[in-house]
């Protein structure tokens, strides 16, 4: 499949899952998630098949329940997909109302080091909030991704909503320079993020970027760590109070306390030169809708 017709078909069929009802759209992605974490070993034998990392890290992650999905609902504190905020001015004889929309045809771009997650990352709530997905994936990924396409198309996503592309760096300057894709969503280095954020700010068109970083490590009292990116760091003292105090002045996107794990259901990404934009939580997923307003 190329870009044009990948494209194409995205474009075609994004008005009728656009228009699916948001539940229905959350139910197969639940079952996808099923899929996924019944097929977790399979998925990190391919993974580890592909880059030579370690199976249980791709396991761990495949089986857990996916943050983006959770986020995914019509109620408690996720995104309400499909539903208006309401008037803006009740009583008055003017009414405004607020809508949530689809961006349309959303390109996301991964690398080879960490696919399934990446892509879960993107598609999930791409897919969630009604948009059409081109997923460009390294050729390295082809086996772990394909399989990725299969359990996608097991669980009922009609045809074309969601294409899965194998493909070199040309491919992805043409997919995101396209005309007709609405949103690019990347993961890779800072170079190529710059490149794909210059694309975007000619053509002004909605971009997230995850991108590199060096971690910053701060040792209390006596070392403090200063770097251009801004992706993760960690603070570590015996003092939880003060260590918190120092982690609210690092300037990256996510901070970890003596060694605590990454919560990856909040935002996620980096500040300065590791990205714009998050993934992950309710923030994340609204980067993937355009709101409306219609004045009555």
């Amino acid at each position: 499949m190329t870009v044009r017709s990948a494209d194409g078909v995205a474009r075609v069929t994004r008005r009728g899952w656009r228009l699916t009802p948001p539940a229905e759209r959350v139910a197969v992605l639940r079952r996808f998630n099923s899929l996924r974490e019944e097929n977790a070993e399979r998925i990190a034998e391919l993974i580890s098949l592909e880059n030579g990392s370690a199976g249980w890290f791709h396991a761990c992650r495949a089986a857990r329940p996916d943050p983006p999905g959770q986020c995914l609902s019509e109620g408690g504190g996720g995104v309400r997909l499909g539903r208006d905020p309401g008037s803006l001015r009740p009583g008055l004889p003017v009414r405004s109302v607020v809508r949530r929309e689809p961006v349309g045809v959303v390109a996301a771009v991964i690398p080879w080091n960490s696919p399934f997650s990446s892509a879960t990352s993107k598609i999930i709530p791409a897919l969630g909030t009604g948009n059409s997905v081109i997923l460009k994936v390294s050729p390295e990924n082809s086996p772990s991704m394909g399989f990725l396409a299969e359990l996608l198309e097991r669980v009922g996503l009609p045809e074309g909503v969601i294409s899965v592309l194998p493909a070199d760096r040309e491919t992805s300057e043409c997919l995101v320079s396209h005309k007709d894709v609405d949103k690019i969503a990347f993961t890779g280095s800072t170079r190529a993020g710059r490149r794909i954020a210059s694309i975007a700010g000619e053509q002004l068109k909605r971009v997230s970027l995850e991108l590199g970083g060096k971690c910053a490590a701060v040792i209390l009292p006596d070392a403090a760590n200063d770097s251009e990116y801004g992706l993760s760091g960690g603070v570590w003292s015996a003092g939880e109070e003060r260590a918190l105090a120092v982690a609210r002045g690092v300037r990256t996107g996510t901070v970890t306390v003596n060694g605590a794990s990454v919560a990856f259901d909040g935002p996620f990404g980096g500040f300065k030169a590791s990205g714009i934009g998050r993934e992950y939580g309710a923030v994340g997923i609204g980067t993937y809708i355009e709101y409306k307003t219609i004045t009555v």
